[in-house]
């Protein structure tokens, strides 16, 4: 009889691997002194937290394009000034381009003296162009002043239908006609201001 409870707990003892997967063991003495191993199985480690996904990277926006150049004769617009139809009010879509005339001329100390013209097509009455550029030539230099441009660094003048820069026999040439230019007439260090162009 006791040679056969002796085969019996090597067999138990073997029963504990059969799992597929990790056991642990537990020995039980019996009363004939062999003893037998309860075993369980264990339960699998947990998977660690998955990575926090990165934090999109912040969005830049590329800034807008310059509305102005400087040359050396020109603060050159590449955009137009607008105005109400057949008046020297500025229309509120002119203000970010003025702003940016203010900011360049504040940037460049070194120009001195500007000349702020103005030009229409050639529809209408030439006497009634002429003031009306020149109405709107000054309404650009009082912008430019209120927002603390040194009066004296400014001049305006009107030139009606005189000085055109494109047909005025097409749409597209009377639009490009209908202009604000600033030309730069002196910088430091000049003694008098350049012949008008």
């Amino acid at each position: 009889m006791r040679s056969k409870l002796l085969l019996l707990a090597p067999l138990t003892w073997f029963g504990c691997y059969k799992a597929t997967g990790p056991q642990t063991c537990t020995p039980i003495v019996t009363s004939w002194g062999s003893p037998v191993y309860h075993c369980a199985d264990v339960a699998p480690a947990p998977l660690p937290a998955p990575e926090p996904a990165p934090a999109p990277a912040p969005v830049v926006e590329a800034p807008p394009p310059p509305m102005t150049e400087v040359t050396q004769d020109e603060i050159k617009l590449k955009q137009k000034v607008q105005f109400e139809t057949d008046s020297a009010t500025l229309l509120p879509a002119s203000t970010p381009l003025l702003d940016e005339v203010v900011n360049v001329m504040n940037a460049h100390p070194e120009i001195v003296h500007v000349r702020v013209g103005g030009h229409t097509d050639s529809t209408g009455n030439p006497a009634h162009n002429l003031k009306l550029s020149d109405d709107r030539a000054a309404a650009v230099k009082a912008y430019l002043v209120d927002h603390g441009i040194a009066a004296d660094r400014l001049a305006s003048k009107g030139y009606g239908q005189t000085r055109p820069i494109g047909d005025n026999n097409t749409d597209e040439g009377r639009a490009q006609n209908r202009r604000v230019d600033i030309h730069i007439l002196r910088h430091k260090g000049e003694l008098k201001d350049r012949a008008d162009k």
